[in-house]
């Protein structure tokens, strides 16, 4: 989701290992719940409670997913009408605070968890252990490792959005990308322009453009993250193994400032190049509506603003391609990104039944088609029929999705305001460094510090 994504590496990593953080609306103090020998009846499915139950959910504040599940809890209960859904939603930065409270009081049945990226390499030293990882370890997640439901789910995004040490705790409601850039169909079929898949065509595309007079991109500048968090895009793009290029800087293999790395500064640093004039006075909120009325030929952001485009202007033709490398390959280059938010089960819930009836539901896919229609983005289960043009034309740039660098990543503590690709520091984007160089020495000494520390 876009408003996880905040203004600076380390912030954007740590939100993103909070998904985004979560929920509010209503819940009702007394419920219902099943008793210690509820009436029961078995389905191909799922054990089902016959007992009047009341179900506690928390979400934190997203329109588009929040009504999502409001008609998927209306369909859910209209086919087990002994079961109401009652959903607590607030805004991103309560989200955390909320689950901690309601867990401790046994005050919840099914809630948004987050699982992926959560365990931490055995060589990255330090490190503290995400709430979630604290909440599993306790016992408060309920282990659903073996519920027949799990094999409807794309195998690929149970295991990495929803598996900690071996064991799956969540499903997942769907992926977004932001390695990649919207382009302006027309301007670019205008001006015979074909979607770049090197980073030599990219850089053609933007000179041809440049020599026509149009802006070749724009982005939310004045945000600073919009620009910032691309940085994860182009490690995608030119580390054949991410992994490995995360170990190796912990290790001392790579630096920040070795030749190979030092390429991604200098694309880095030009791609800015080719942005608007002004475009860090450019605010997130107004970016969208420049891109549509045709300012700019282009716009790196994430896949979540596909359904903002089109809400802007109906007829608008856009794709989305994501940053190319140095070389074609067999398939165009792919989506990087993160799996969202997962949706799990108190397991201390007394109404454990009916917690995995509604879970049982929602992996039907007739019942999770409606829902990723619904909201936009790209499915975690198979055999899905996607109504969402944006999303179906993705098809072959998300053949290999792969997990964004910044989610690989894990900084030690203590690290400098430099450490990372911080390409907002460019002179060219505002800041006050001048070279990639520059930057890259910057930010190889801030790392090599914070590494001194926890050794």
């Amino acid at each position: 989701m876009k408003k996880s994504l905040m203004k600076a590496v380390t912030i954007v990593l740590m939100t993103a290992l909070l998904f985004t953080m979560l929920i509010g609306c209503g819940v009702k103090d007394t419920p219902k719940t099943e008793t210690s020998t509820p009436k029961t009846e078995t389905t191909a499915d799922v054990t089902v409670s016959k007992e009047p139950v009341v179900l506690k959910m928390i979400e934190h504040s997203n329109q588009a997913t929040n009504d999502a599940i409001k008609a998927l809890n209306e369909k859910f209960s209209k086919k087990y009408p002994n079961i109401t859904v009652e959903s607590t939603v607030v805004e991103g930065g309560q989200y955390v605070q909320l689950m901690q409270t309601r867990l401790a009081a046994g005050d919840v049945d099914i809630l948004e968890v987050s699982t992926f990226a959560i365990a931490i390499p055995d060589w990255a030293k330090g490190q503290d252990k995400n709430f979630n990882a604290q909440f599993i370890e306790n016992g408060d997640i309920l282990d659903i490792t073996n519920e027949p439901f799990i094999k409807n789910w794309d195998p690929v995004a149970i295991k990495n959005a929803c598996t900690y040490n071996g064991k799956v705790y969540g499903l997942n409601i769907g992926k977004v990308a932001y390695n990649g850039i919207f382009y302006n169909k027309t301007i670019f079929e205008q001006n015979g322009l074909k979607v770049p898949e090197t980073w030599g065509e990219f850089i053609n595309v933007c000179k041809s453009l440049q020599s026509k007079s149009i802006v070749p991109m724009t982005a939310g500048g004045k945000d600073v993250w919009p620009i910032a968090m691309m940085w994860s895009g182009f490690v995608n793009a030119f580390e054949p193994d991410p992994n490995a290029f995360a170990k190796g800087l912990w290790t001392g293999e790579r630096k920040f400032n070795d030749p190979k790395t030092l390429i991604m500064f200098d694309r880095m640093a030009e791609f800015a190049s080719y942005f608007e004039e002004g475009v860090t006075s450019v605010d997130y909120a107004s970016v969208i509506g420049r891109f549509v009325a045709g300012k700019a030929a282009m716009m790196p952001d994430g896949t979540w603003d596909a359904s903002q485009i089109t809400t802007a202007d109906p007829n608008f033709k856009f794709g989305y391609f994501a940053i190319p490398g140095d070389a074609k390959g067999a398939q165009p280059p792919q989506l990087a990104g993160k799996y969202d938010i997962s949706y799990g089960g108190y397991a201390k819930s007394p109404n454990k039944t009916a917690i995995l009836q509604w879970l049982d539901f929602f992996s039907q896919k007739e019942n999770y088609s409606d829902f990723i229609n619904a909201i936009g983005f790209i499915p975690t289960m198979t055999g899905i029929d996607i109504k969402n043009d944006f999303i179906k034309s993705l098809d072959p740039i998300n053949q290999n999705f792969q997990t964004n660098f910044e989610l690989i990543i894990k900084n030690p503590k203590g690290v400098g305001k430099y450490a990372g690709f911080q390409i907002d520091q460019l002179k060219v984007l505002g800041g006050s460094i001048a070279t990639p160089k520059e930057l890259a020495d910057l930010a190889q000494k801030d790392w090599d510090a914070a590494l001194a520390l926890v050794k």
